[in-house]
């Protein structure tokens, strides 16, 4: 057979997670068969075959019915009878009000009679209405089954017409009066939309009949996929309908076309036995198995040679580098840095591409202003490490000289710089500057001093102070000063030493005004003094060739 006769139809479950699996995989099924296969090839299903798989997807679409019911609002006989008789009662009081009226005259009895309809109105309804309720639970059936009542008598049926009192109703006795409310009610009507198995079964085989019955060199293979990532009721319903494809039965010509159909389904073990964990015994797991598959291989895990050739093509493909100390380079940062994060001995072809996916769509932003190796660490760190990436200046990091020691000593830079989302030269800035402020302000000696031991930090902090340094107040200088009291003159290199000095001209500059420091330190204080002491021990203990011994600064306030 050519490779037109034997065709594989692909069904994920976990892209239909929530759906009803069946009628999702018939939909899926009939729309595979009618797929054309080549230019000269028409689909599997065509003509009268396809008049019925699209049947069958109407039979599982149209299982929902809405009716919408509404009522407009009306006026009974009696409602527009006692309105007339309310329109015509002012008029009765006016009769009465004239000069003309009197008990005895025809004007008397006309008002009386229209400013007391009404009041008669409503008498006559009342008494119609009761005699109607009486008579009505005077016919009432007196075992069941008997008509509700019987016809009533034809001199009584005008008044029933015409003015009607239904007991019935719910707005009870003011419905019958003045007419019915609005009403609306809708309705929707649900069948279940999942069809039953069996019906299920009679869709699938119709559907292998039409596809594979006119043709026997025709052969079908269907991949049931991710069936182990979906909700476990879900799955277990699912790996149930599998029975489907795999039921034994009778000799019969469906049983011949079922033969040329294999059912494949990649699963992993784990998965399978976590399904099963509510149930009582472990071992259901198993005996599902073996019943359920008739043949199954085991897929070795990759040895790390031929993993680290797949990954090496991954990255050949996607990235179009072929520098062979690039590939090694990102090969021992995803092997050190983010495999264990998977908790796995060896990664899957899955994983290798997830990561080479994730570095490309860094590479587009950053790359070449970051190299590919520092890329692939902090896709790595964003595995392993995640928090350790909102504080990059400080967090120590697992394996830092291993990096180091092929990536050179400003690797962080990289990293900061992809993390904020800046270029390579801005990233000593936003990734030292925070830091830098809050131990200045806090007189962070040794915290400081650690922070400054990292490439471009001393940097950073000499344009920082040279930054903020004019505006500082006494109390922010006295800070930053105690900050730097861990250098001495042989080890505070130029940077620290202009730290110093800027630190020092800030306090030249400075009035007695500016001494007022929550009321303790005052102009009576010998401010004057003061300072002339402390930019003198400033500038000696950043000259050079000063005696390390006598360099501190002591600096008493009271």
């Amino acid at each position: 057979a050519g490779r037109e006769d034997i065709r594989v139809f692909t069904f994920d479950a976990w892209a239909h997670q929530g759906d009803c699996l069946r009628r999702s995989f018939i939909e899926e099924f009939v729309h595979f068969l009618r797929q054309t296969i080549g230019p000269d090839k028409p689909s599997w299903i065509a003509g009268d075959a396809a008049d019925r798989a699209e049947r069958i997807i109407h039979k599982l679409q149209r299982r929902q019915e809405d009716s919408s019911i509404e009522s407009h609002p009306s006026i009974t006989g009696w409602g527009v009878l006692f309105l007339l008789s309310v329109c015509l009662a002012p008029f009765g009081i006016g009769l009465l009000a004239t000069p003309k009226a009197s008990s005895a005259g025809w004007c008397f009895g006309l008002g009386m009679a229209m400013a007391a309809s009404p009041a008669a109105v409503i008498a006559l309804f009342g008494a119609v209405w009761l005699t109607a309720h009486a008579w009505r639970r005077r016919k009432a059936p007196s075992a069941p089954g008997d008509t509700p009542g019987a016809e009533p008598a034809p001199r009584w049926r005008w008044l029933r017409e015409t003015f009607p009192v239904n007991r019935e109703d719910s707005t009870g006795v003011l419905g019958s009066f003045m007419g019915e409310t609005t009403r609306r009610t809708t309705t929707t009507t649900r069948r279940h939309v999942d069809p039953t198995s069996i019906e299920f079964r009679g869709y699938y085989l119709e559907l292998l009949g039409a596809a594979l019955g006119q043709d026997e060199r025709r052969r079908l293979v269907i991949v049931l996929d991710n069936l182990d990532r979906v909700e476990p009721d879900t799955a277990l319903a699912a790996w149930a309908t599998m029975r489907t494809f795999l039921r034994p039965g009778a000799r019969t010509a469906r049983d011949d076309i079922r033969s040329r159909v294999w059912l494949i389904v990649p699963y992993d073990p784990d998965a399978i036995s976590r399904l099963w964990e509510r149930e009582p015994s472990s071992e259901l797991a198993r005996a599902f198995k073996e019943k359920t598959f008739q043949i199954r291989y085991r897929v070795a895990p990759p040895l790390a040679s031929r993993w680290e050739d797949f990954f090496g093509e991954c990255l050949r493909d996607a990235l179009g580098e072929d520098s062979q100390h690039v590939h090694d380079a990102v090969y021992h940062i995803f092997r050190i840095q983010a495999l264990p994060s998977l908790k796995r001995s060896a990664p899957t072809p899955r994983d290798m591409k997830l990561f080479t996916n994730r570095m490309v769509a860094l590479a587009q932003q950053h790359y070449p202003d970051v190299p590919l190796p520092e890329i692939a660490l902090y896709v790595a760190m964003q595995l392993s490490e995640p928090r350790s990436l909102e504080n990059i200046a400080e967090a120590n990091f697992k394996n830092e000289k291993y990096f180091a020691s092929f990536l050179g000593d400003q690797w962080k830079h990289g990293l900061a710089a992809i993390h904020f989302g800046v270029e390579r030269a801005a990233a000593a800035e936003v990734l030292y500057e925070p830091v830098i402020r809050q131990y200045l302000a806090d007189g962070s000696s040794q915290s400081l001093k650690t922070l400054l031991d990292n490439p471009g930090a001393k940097q950073c902090c000499e344009r920082y102070v040279r930054t903020v340094a004019p505006d500082m107040s006494v109390a922010e200088v006295l800070a930053a000063s105690a900050a730097f009291g861990g250098y001495s003159p042989s080890d505070a290199g130029w940077n620290i030493g202009q730290c110093m000095r800027l630190l020092a001209k800030r306090i030249g500059n400075s009035g007695p005004k500016d001494w007022r420091i929550g009321g303790v330190l005052t102009p009576g204080n010998n401010v004057d003094l003061f300072a002339a002491q402390l930019i003198d021990n400033l500038a000696y203990a950043t000259s050079p060739g000063t005696d390390t011994r006598s360099h501190r600064i002591h600096i008493h306030v009271v």
